[in-house]
């Protein structure tokens, strides 16, 4: 800020009427405040697009000479947010900024003055200056548009693909990179030839009863370097549906054939022992299930004492009824108690 001093025997400031009052002689003197800031005159680039080709360096010219140390300090040249290494050179009021790697396609870019900056008498600029410019062809951000499976959804096919489909064509290798699942199958990713719609093939099946969890960041990159707006997540479940299968009838069989009337279940809310009586030695057991189930797990979860050897005969497809075949006779006489303990998954996996 300057100050300038004016000395007359004669007033000659707005105050002339009070140093009048004051006596003839008397010496009067007005303060004039240079409140003029710095300014920056002119900058380059100076398009809010433009080509990289054209750009080599980026300089600002001062309205005045500056401290040329401050200004170095005070200036920067960003790339996506990233301070830029490089040069300075003078020319006159003008700084001038070599960056050591080259302005490039595709990127975002911004020249900053910070209001530190100074003239050799302190006047500083009025505000910090800064200006954007991109070297993208255009600065729409892609959407994702859909997604195979939807949010929420449930996959039946084994190695049913992902499908993701954007706005636009989007770089392969940015997607790659921002892609996950989890848990990981393992797969590969391709691209369609438009390039707006990227499909993962998973290497092994969906595990049935799994909940799998899609993650696509916010770094995919449209072909102008334009990146998502946000993250993108979406769910799906592997499996027709959710719901878990429920065992409905336990009847005796003879020669492998139920009679028709099922056995009453125990009732747990209450304390009266429930006995089905009449079973003779040599029948077997049928469970039904609410619908099919695996095959595979049931034996273990099967859990019959005083301890009877059996063998597990399919009633037919669709696996929800299944016949415990006696190895033995029953033990005449003997209470015994049966329980199916949770566990047994259906053919989805719940």
């Amino acid at each position: 800020m300057a100050i300038l001093f004016y000395k007359s025997l004669r007033p000659v400031s707005a105050f002339a009427g009070a140093t009048a009052a004051l006596g003839a002689g008397l010496f009067s003197c007005s303060l004039i405040l240079g409140l003029q800031a710095l300014e920056i005159k002119n900058w380059y680039p100076h398009e809010a697009r433009i080509a990289a080709s054209t750009v080599s360096a980026a300089w600002v010219e001062f309205s005045s000479p500056v401290d040329r140390t401050k200004a170095e300090q005070a200036f920067s040249l960003s790339e996506n947010g990233a301070a830029m290494p490089g040069r300075y050179a003078w020319q006159g009021e003008r700084l001038v900024f070599t960056p050591t790697r080259p302005v490039s396609a595709g990127n975002d870019y911004e020249i900053a003055v910070a209001s530190t900056v100074e003239t050799e008498e302190g006047n500083s600029l009025a505000k910090d200056f800064r200006f954007a410019f991109t070297t993208k062809n255009e600065s729409v951000r892609p959407a994702m548009l859909s997604t195979e499976p939807s949010d929420g959804s449930a996959v039946t096919v084994p190695l049913s693909p992902i499908v993701v489909r954007f706005s636009e064509p989007i770089d392969p290798a940015s997607f790659i990179a921002a892609f996950s699942v989890s848990p990981d199958p393992g797969g590969s990713l391709s691209f369609d030839p438009t390039g707006s719609q990227a499909t993962f093939t998973p290497t092994s099946p969906w595990v049935p009863g799994t909940e799998y969890d899609v993650v696509v960041s916010n770094s995919v990159k449209d072909l102008s370097g334009n990146t998502l707006p946000d993250t993108l997540r979406f769910r799906f479940f592997a499996g027709a549906e959710t719901v878990r299968p429920t065992l409905v009838a336990v009847r005796p069989t003879v020669n492998g054939v139920p009679p028709g009337t099922p056995l009453t279940p125990e009732d747990p809310a209450d304390t009266v022992l429930q006995v089905n009586s009449g079973f003779e030695t040599t029948w077997g057991v049928e469970l039904q299930f609410s619908e099919p189930v695996s095959r595979e797990n049931i034996e273990s979860f099967i859990d019959l004492q005083p301890a009877w050897s059996f063998e597990i005969d399919l009633a037919g497809a669709p696996w929800d009824r299944f016949i415990l075949v006696p190895k033995e006779r029953f033990v005449w006489g003997t209470l015994y108690g049966l329980r199916i303990r949770r566990g047994v998954l259906d053919t989805n996996g719940n």
